[in-house]
């Protein structure tokens, strides 16, 4: 028997909790009511970086950057953010510590320093740079340093999303046309084609167990797909309105994403086979960009 002490006030957390270890005794794996969501929002006046509970309560404001603040990234331990901030007028790359206000410059190359994302491991940081003309992706240690170019082509390519193992990187690339997902092994070899639609594809974002990626697909709106790894099985998820940036929970069995069928922006989440669309976010404002931080 499992007891929680705590005051009135703790309640849904503690509810969350059991639920978790509930799904862990009758399934084998804990489940996501735990944990948070980090996303971007409007409501200060500019974008910035919010964080909630997994069901849009316990709001906590993170960047006040007062400047187009997006794309957060949570690093594997949960201790560490990354996004790219215009606060300096440039599109540039920062770290910050949750427990800390301070933000650490990380990459502050000519051009754009865009879609930043944590390796497996918290080692490295994959992301977008334009210092050579086009946007190429790079990988860049936690701390910045020792670039290292992955892709070589006259297209935009960003994006990036880890597999689980950390052995390849889904990312997005328009050298065939249009946007489409590609995979390649994590140090920039094999690339190969993953999706064969014919539209434009956007957002991948690979799931924990590494079977499946969720993406954004525009075929007159956004949409939200998932396909196996081996390009078989392409699903819609969602129908109604504007949806992008899929971002799954951490145990796969919940997908975050933002929806405009409300009018404004804002973050719903469902589960993995597109049931249950539910809005999360409060805050006022558009709310994009969600990413699912770790469970502790």
């Amino acid at each position: 028997v499992k007891r929680y002490l705590g005051s009135r006030k703790d309640l849904r957390r503690f509810s969350h909790h059991f639920i978790d270890e509930l799904l862990a005794t009758l399934a084998g794996e804990r489940g996501p009511f735990s944990s948070r969501i980090l996303f971007v929002s409007t409501q200060p006046g500019n974008k910035e970086i919010f964080a909630m509970d997994w069901d849009g309560h316990n709001l906590q404001q993170i960047t006040r950057s007062g400047a187009i603040t997006i794309s957060p990234d949570v690093s594997p331990d949960g201790r560490e953010i990354i996004f790219t901030s215009y606060k300096r007028g440039n599109p540039d790359l920062y770290k910050r510590a949750l427990s800390s206000t301070v933000d650490v410059p990380l990459s502050t190359r000519r051009g754009v320093n865009i879609t930043g994302a944590w390796s497996p491991d918290g080692t490295r940081i994959a992301l977008g740079l334009s210092k050579d003309g086009n946007t190429e992706l790079y990988l860049i240690n936690r701390d910045g340093s020792a670039p290292e170019r992955l892709t070589v082509s006259h297209a935009a390519n960003l994006s990036p999303s880890w597999s689980p193992d950390g052995s390849k990187i889904a990312f997005v690339s328009d050298r065939l046309g249009r946007p489409h997902i590609f995979i390649m092994d994590a140090n920039g070899g094999n690339v190969r084609r993953l999706t064969t639609n014919g539209g434009n594809n956007f957002n991948p974002a690979w799931s924990p167990k590494g079977d499946k990626i969720a993406y954004t697909h525009q075929s007159g709106g956004f949409q939200i797909f998932v396909i196996n790894t081996d390009g078989s099985g392409d699903t819609q998820l969602t129908s109604e309105g504007s949806n992008e940036r899929p971002r799954w929970s951490p145990d796969g069995r919940l997908i975050a994403f933002s929806s405009k069928r409300g009018g404004k922006e804002a973050i719903y989440v469902m589960r993995a086979d597109g049931s249950g669309q539910t809005k999360v976010s409060r805050s006022s404002g558009n709310n994009i960009h969600p990413v699912w931080a770790p469970r502790h």
